[in-house]
């Protein structure tokens, strides 16, 4: 979709198909763009989140005309590698798992449209999720890799509500679940535990 919209129309968009589907409550997780989409959900409409997971995320509008100029101006299949590259640590594209799964998602360039992606980082560059953090309601956790660039953004939204939990996943970038998907499992589990929110094996 390339009409302009907003952040808050994805997050009623993603209210609207709960809403069909019979979904009353859930656990929202979102990585990057998708972590300011889950922070805004469980401000906008917290009677609906038992928790709210934010991975290498931010909470105020962002400067991204850099990538909606890259996105319209540049070859899509190697930018938009160059940019899932940036999205990890140095080095992780170039070993054999970090290879694979960059390969497993340009599989997909066929089916994405650049114009759209640009009108999602234009959503992105004005999403705002601050005005709804001094009172947030739902349990949330907020992850970071060591080396991710928006650790010092996670950081402050972390600072911004009420009783969160910031962790750092130690040698990983910004998606670091690609990089350590045991060790971020592992902080996943540990905060849904700590909340009742993760089903025990029978």
């Amino acid at each position: 979709m390339t009409t302009p919209y907003s952040f808050e129309d994805m997050a009623q968009d993603v209210l609207g198909v709960m809403g069909d589907e019979g979904v009353d409550r859930a656990v929202v997780m979102g990585c990057s763009i998708g972590s300011k989409l889950a922070l805004l959900l469980g401000g906008m409409a917290p009677e609906k989140f038992s928790a709210v997971i934010q991975v290498g995320g931010n909470s105020g509008p962002q400067p991204f005309e850099h990538r909606i100029e890259g996105y319209l101006s540049q070859p899509f299949s190697p930018y938009r590698r160059e940019h899932m590259r940036f999205g990890n640590r140095e080095g992780f594209g170039d070993t054999p798992i970090g290879a694979y799964l960059h390969d497993m998602f340009s599989e997909r360039d066929p089916l994405n449209d650049p114009a759209g992606i640009a009108a999602v980082f234009r959503a992105l560059s004005a999403g705002d999720a601050r005005p709804y953090l001094a009172t947030y309601k739902p349990p949330t956790l907020l992850i970071n890799g060591e080396f991710d660039g928006a650790r010092p953004r996670g950081e402050e939204t972390a600072a911004l509500i009420p009783g969160a939990r910031h962790r750092i996943l130690a040698g990983a970038g910004h998606a670091c679940m690609m990089e350590d998907p045991a060790g971020f499992d592992a902080l996943v589990i540990e905060f849904l535990r700590d909340h009742g929110l993760m089903p025990e094996p029978n």
